[in-house]
């Protein structure tokens, strides 16, 4: 992808619920390290100041060739960030957040709407639907669809964004060996952040 290709937040959700969704594959690591971020971080930067945070996940990323094994070890950083309950647990799911619980109140407003949108689940059908990724998927429908003013209004505010940020400051609580994931999450608490307020002054 050119690094001067502008990326629309469509797109830029998905590629942010790629990250969440599941372990980073062998090909996905591989083209990280050459540079696949980079249209994406540029068209972010377009919107919000990321500079303090790009410069540490690209560090990080050029970090990865010192590892034997990048992708074990990311996968290892998943699985201790988002897999193990815990204290510092920054299990991706809003339920888990607002009523330390899974299939809670969000699961339920999640699953009314990707019903009434006709969608099913990104993960497994048997998964919580308010998982971020699963969250971030419908974000990125409602932008496609034109939805998210009309019929969709604080979505971002009052569903996603909360969501993105627990995850982002519970990350920053714990020590993982590449800060690949905990980098991510920040910016796109920032990204976000700058989308609300982008769709709240359009709504005004």
């Amino acid at each position: 992808m050119d690094d001067c290709v502008t990326i629309h937040d469509a797109e830029l959700c998905r590629w942010f619920a790629t990250v969440f969704a599941g372990e980073l594959t062998e090909g996905a690591v591989n083209a990280y390290m050459a540079g696949a971020a980079v249209p994406y971080l540029n068209s972010v930067a377009e919107q919000c100041d990321i500079s303090a945070e790009r410069e540490t996940l690209e560090a990080a990323i050029r970090d990865w060739s010192r590892h034997t094994n990048a992708t074990r070890q990311l996968a290892t950083d998943f699985a201790a960030h988002f897999l193990i309950p815990g204290q510092t647990a920054a299990m991706p799911y809003a339920s888990y957040f607002e009523e330390q619980t899974l299939f809670g109140h969000a699961h339920d407003r999640m699953r009314a709407r990707l019903n009434n949108a006709g969608l099913g689940l990104t993960a497994s059908e048997n998964g919580p639907a308010d998982h971020l990724a699963v969250m971030l998927e419908y974000l990125a429908y409602l932008l496609d669809t034109n939805r998210l003013d009309a019929h969709s209004s604080g979505y971002v505010e009052s569903e996603v964004l909360p969501l993105a940020t627990s995850v982002s400051r519970r990350l920053e609580e714990q020590k993982p060996s590449t800060g690949f994931y905990p980098t991510v999450a920040s910016i796109l608490t920032l990204y976000l952040q700058a989308l609300a307020d982008r769709k709240l002054t359009a709504r005004v």
